[in-house]
Formats: structure tokens, sequence, C-alpha cells
């Protein structure tokens, strides 16, 4: 004699509705493993906060979110102005590693990152 948990596990007894359900459910879990972004390269590649596209920040149009995120960094506009200019993400990174954080940056970088982000998209 089975008992009733044996009886609602026992796949014999299951009816063909909850088989089609059952595979049906382990065909999405698959299927969201495989379509999991695990990182920005090829077909996903525009995520990347580096990929090129106009993004407006604080008067000036930037090659990319990095680019305006750093330029953010700096209160001065002349720096903002380089930064747009640099011609490479080396030149960027190297004009914006002469910028000291503001004061209240700690406070201020997500909600200008989000920001950003919006912007792009």
């Amino acid at each position: 004699m089975t008992s009733f948990k044996q009886f609602l596990y026992d796949k014999s007894n299951k009816s063909d509705v909850d088989q089609y359900f059952d595979e049906q459910a382990k065909f999405l879990i698959e299927k969201q493993k495989l379509e999991t972004i695990d990182n920005f390269n090829g077909y996903f590649d525009f995520l990347n906060n580096d990929y090129e596209c106009d993004v407006y920040y604080d008067g000036l149009i930037y090659r990319s979110v990095s680019y305006a995120y750093q330029a953010a960094r700096s209160t001065e506009q002349h720096i903002r102005e380089k930064i747009v200019r640099a011609d490479t993400l080396g030149e960027m990174y190297q004009i914006a590693s002469q910028v000291d954080d503001p004061a209240e940056w700690g406070k201020l970088r997500l909600k200008v990152m989000e920001m950003l982000i919006r912007d792009k998209f």
C-alpha cells in the first residue's frame, strides 16, 4: 500500500495536464539559464556604460555614460569640455584621474548615474 505522499509524487499517477505543466516549468527554467546576462559583450554590448551613445548632462553631450559620469565629478567647465573632446576612453580616464571628487560625491553619485542611465535609454 502506498502512502498519500507517495501517491502525490508518483509520476505514473500524474495526469497529462500535470505532466505538461511540469515539462513547461522545466523548459522555462532551462531557458532562463540560457538567457542570463553575465557580461556586456556581443548582443548585450549596448548595456555597457562605455558603449558609445549620446548622453546629455548639464549642458553638454557626452560620448557615453562613462564620459558623462566622470565629467559630473568635476565642477570646472573646462575639465568637462576636455572630457567631451577626449578621443579615447584612455584619454578620458587620464583627464578624469586628475579630478578630485566633490565633497558630497558619495551622496550624489548614485543619483547622477541613475540620471545618466535613464538618459541613455
